[in-house]
């Protein structure tokens, strides 16, 4: 039995976007003290002493006044329209302003400071950068150090936008601010202080708290309460976890889990997996509920409460124990990574095999270090998952590997080498094609193993009349009749393909076969000579054999009712081999 087979190719690229959701403010955070230099500064994981939210590029005065200090801004800016701009910064004391060619830290470069206290925009050419290009709608990190000694303090950046006068410089407003991604959780102490619990009543508040989610949505998944006092079990009936997303009160609060405990010390555990909208706060109470019958001094309060897992979209905030603060607030924040590195900056490997690279990403304590990896061109080098590059063909690719927390980017540039490994077979697909005079189709050729080169690839024809071929396998129908297109690899494997060459228009049914109804619907009919044929194939004008069937008799029904409409090729063989043109409707 012939068999026609076509193969099909597909090579798909997987990218990645990163997009933000603007806030329309900055984080100021404050660090009292810090000795080390602005470089050490920027790239600090310590906890701020004091953060404040600024609604433009602006950190104000301080309030009561802070001394000795050094202080960090990080965002993004949003530029809304494309041209040169050039940036000012002015403070008390010193600062400097950098600002990076994308959304990734290790891009950023300082383009403007001020040394000393500057009182203004102009008062020293230091402040003022180089004309910066800048894409309308793309976004850009940005990131101000600054220094405090004592006396007055604040830092601010302005800008000249496109089209604008060079004397004329505005203060960043929040339209075109964002603060970085990431989220926090504001542990507040407890409304009601820790001693004797009314009896007779419930929803006595022991402990609140919130969770904001900025820029990226979270979910707080596990909540620990230890709790302290004299009571027992029969004085406290039950512990339960309240919230509410539109104000911190018990009015309209919701339950999201209950436990109980046996004795002073035990722990209350809650599994509220709660999704927190992007932007928002959503407000926690643990409140106890106090039967009648509890013991007239009995006291109950919360020792310590501990987050096990406040989980975000792209990145998990840090988890531990969190005791309860004495009488303020705790804000727990992600540490963003700072940079990500390749191992090797260029890479060679030959087709058909593979190398390993590796990223680092600092620092080490950050959060959320997982990355992907891209190639820019799949079919000459891919890289899976784990960072194995693996080369097709002979060519150059640049691999990409980037954080989901930041976005921040590496790459190294591929060079897939040629392999000259001997090949071991070669085919051409499609293997049978049909075509009308003048119409065109492009042969591919695979080889095994499939990475070698082809340099030494050659096409021929066996009829030039009938279809012809260039030296890139485009076929191109000619006069009726039928070719055998040749490749030939290395003056030595060849495979071939046939072509038939059908007019327009339907010629008349050799007389001693009969085909019908045509146009087709449900049953073709096919009568001939007895014995002069053995098998029918039904192939599409893509060669793709639709159907097969044996032939016992002379005349045959075929089943066509499951086929597409169009035009088919019936082809018998046998004794000798026809070729039939038919119409599906």
């Amino acid at each position: 039995m012939k068999t026609f087979r076509w193969l099909f190719f597909l090579i798909c690229w997987y990218g990645a976007t990163g997009s933000f959701a603007q806030t329309n403010d900055l984080i100021w955070e404050i660090f009292q003290p810090f000795s080390g230099t602005f470089a050490e500064l920027s790239q600090t994981t310590q906890t701020p002493t004091l953060t404040k939210v600024i609604t433009s590029f602006y950190g104000p005065q301080t309030s009561p006044d802070l001394n000795n200090y050094k202080s960090r801004i990080r965002g993004y800016i949003f530029p809304q329209v494309t041209g040169y701009y050039t940036f000012y910064i002015a403070s008390d004391d010193g600062s400097e302003l950098w600002l990076s060619t994308d959304t990734s830290r290790t891009n950023k470069r300082r383009i403007c400071l001020a040394s000393v206290y500057r009182s203004s925009y102009t008062s020293n050419p230091e402040q003022k950068s180089d004309s910066i290009f800048l894409t309308g709608g793309r976004v850009y990190y940005v990131e101000v150090v600054h220094a405090e000694g004592s006396g007055g303090d604040w830092v601010k950046v302005g800008w000249t936008r496109p089209g604008e006068s060079p004397s004329t410089i505005n203060d960043i407003s929040g339209q075109y601010i964002s603060r970085l991604p990431g989220s926090e959780v504001t542990l507040a102490a407890g409304n009601v202080p820790a001693g004797r619990i009314p009896i007779n009543s419930k929803n006595n508040v022991l402990y609140r708290f919130s969770v904001s989610s900025a820029l990226m949505k979270a979910t707080l998944s596990r909540v620990a309460f230890k709790t302290g006092g004299t009571y027992t079990p029969n004085d406290v009936k039950c512990f339960r976890l309240l919230y509410n997303d539109s104000i911190p009160s018990l009015s309209g609060a919701r339950q999201r889990g209950s436990d109980t405990v046996v004795a002073s010390g035990d722990s209350l555990v809650f599994l509220p997996n709660l999704a927190v909208p992007l932007n928002d706060t959503l407000y926690f109470m643990l409140v106890a509920d106090i039967p009648a019958s509890a013991t007239e001094n009995a006291t109950v309060f919360i020792q310590s409460v501990s987050f096990d897992d406040i989980g975000f979209k792209w990145m998990p905030a840090k988890k531990g124990s969190n005791p309860l603060p004495a009488g303020g607030v705790k804000t727990i924040q992600n540490i963003h990574p700072e940079a990500i590195s390749i191992s090797k900056d260029s890479l060679s490997v030959v087709a058909g095999y593979s190398s390993l690279l590796t990223a680092t990403v600092y620092p080490d304590s950050a959060s959320f270090k997982n990355v992907y990896w891209i190639s820019d061109n799949p079919s000459v080098a891919t890289v899976d998952n784990n960072g194995k590059v693996t080369g097709k063909i002979d060519g150059q690719v640049r691999v990409i590997v980037m954080t989901y927390d930041s976005l921040l980017k590496d790459t190294c540039l591929v060079t897939v080498l040629p392999n000259n490994s001997p090949a071991r077979d070669i085919a051409i697909v499609p293997s049978v094609v049909f075509l009308s005079p003048g119409e065109s189709i492009r042969l591919s050729v695979i080889t095994d193993p499939p990475y070698i080169t082809r340099q030494t690839l050659v096409w021929t024809s066996d009829n030039d009349s009938v279809a012809s071929v260039d030296t890139t396998g485009l076929v191109t129908g000619g006069a009726k009749g039928e070719a055998i297109i040749y490749a030939t690899l290395q003056g030595a494997l060849q495979a071939m393909c046939v072509v038939y060459v059908f007019p327009q228009q339907q010629e008349t049914m050799p007389a001693e076969i009969e085909l019908y109804p045509v146009p087709a619907h449900e049953t073709l009919h096919l009568v001939f000579p007895q014995g002069s044929f053995r098998e029918a194939a039904v192939v599409d004008m893509q060669g793709i054999c639709r159907q097969t069937k044996e032939l016992c008799h002379n005349h045959e029904t075929l089943d066509v009712q499951s086929l597409p409409s169009g035009k088919y090729i019936l082809v018998l063989t046998g004794n000798t081999t026809k070729a039939l043109m038919f119409i599906k409707e």
